[in-house]
């Protein structure tokens, strides 16, 4: 491959590898150190020729170009390489691997074109049959660009999540950790509580995440949160500060609780619920720290509940 210098106005950046959560500061710090010291010879950018466009499709060094072309260059090295498009897209991913920080949206784009190219092509070495139960891009993607199948899988998923949950992802409010365990509720009744759940896990760390997903999931809620009348778990509609369940709730308006027919009841129904498992264990421990002479830990204490008096 020979080096030649051409004007940056004869090439585009590949829409495929374009991103949208770039960090701004290695941008100007980048236009700030050519504009001082001029294009360094030794980093030319890397293309491939359009002949439709008939332009260059850089496809390394996207940002260089760019800063090219805002500082007025009259001339860049450039390297016109001779491959398919899907080889430029996976050595334009590589070469946004090691350069810069990579964004996890913008890296599952990426990989998303990647694919779709691959989709295209078809290569029958990469059939269905061959890559046990997994789509055979999916291993083309993975040999092309050195990742993982599943990290590849995970990042794919993420594009299903509704744009305000990505939007939290590019930005960096929510962690590529908890969006992987937000995406087990996509393809499940519970999908409407997605954009609700990636608010809360904004201030969640992976695990609570996880623990808050899979009690919605299995039809309770997180011990924390459950019912403060009936002790039970319930899946809350709305993610919100409640601290009733729905069957509660609607007793409480109708007046059930205060009907003169009631007696009181010293446990609950369901000892079962993670609400009781909860308290049961902060028992046990508040037990063996009063041998050991300290404080009893404070916690959530169950309510009395009352019911109707069968016949």
């Amino acid at each position: 491959m020979t080096t030649k210098w051409i004007e940056p106005r004869q090439c585009i950046p590949m829409p495929e590898l374009e991103r949208a959560f770039y960090d701004q500061s290695n941008y100007f710090y980048l236009k700030r150190t050519i504009s001082r010291d001029g294009y360094n010879p030794a980093y030319p950018v890397r293309a491939i020729y359009n002949r439709k466009l008939k332009k260059n499709e850089v496809f390394d060094g996207i940002h260089r170009i760019k800063v090219s072309q805002d500082l007025g260059l009259d001339f860049i090295p450039i390297i016109i390489e001779d491959i398919a498009r899907a080889e430029a897209i996976a050595e334009g991913y590589k070469a946004n691997r090691t350069h810069a920080w990579y964004n996890t949206m913008d890296k599952a784009k990426h990989l998303e074109a990647l694919a779709n190219e691959f989709k295209v092509t078809g290569d029958p070495k990469y059939s269905r049959e061959k890559t046990v139960g997994r789509p055979g891009y999916l291993h083309k993607v993975s040999e092309k660009t050195g990742e993982d199948v599943n990290i590849i899988k995970r990042h794919l998923r993420l594009l299903k999540l509704p744009d305000s949950v990505q939007q939290m992802i590019g930005k960096g409010n929510l962690s590529y950790t908890s969006a992987v365990e937000i995406c087990k509720l996509l393809g499940t009744e519970k999908e409407h509580l997605i954009p609700g759940v990636a608010e809360k896990a904004q201030n969640m760390t992976k695990r609570e995440t996880a623990s808050y997903v899979e009690a919605i999931l299995k039809g309770v809620h997180h011990p924390f949160k459950a019912c403060d009348l009936c002790g039970k778990g319930y899946p809350k509609e709305r993610i919100s500060w409640m601290k009733f369940c729905p069957q509660c709730t609607k007793k409480l308006r109708n007046g059930y609780f205060e009907s003169e027919n009631v007696e009181p009841v010293s446990e609950f129904e369901d000892s079962e619920t993670p609400f009781m498992d909860y308290v049961n264990r902060l028992e046990e421990i508040n037990e063996v720290r009063e041998k050991l002479g300290l404080e009893p830990l404070k916690g959530l204490k169950p309510r009395v509940v009352e019911r109707e008096v069968q016949g």
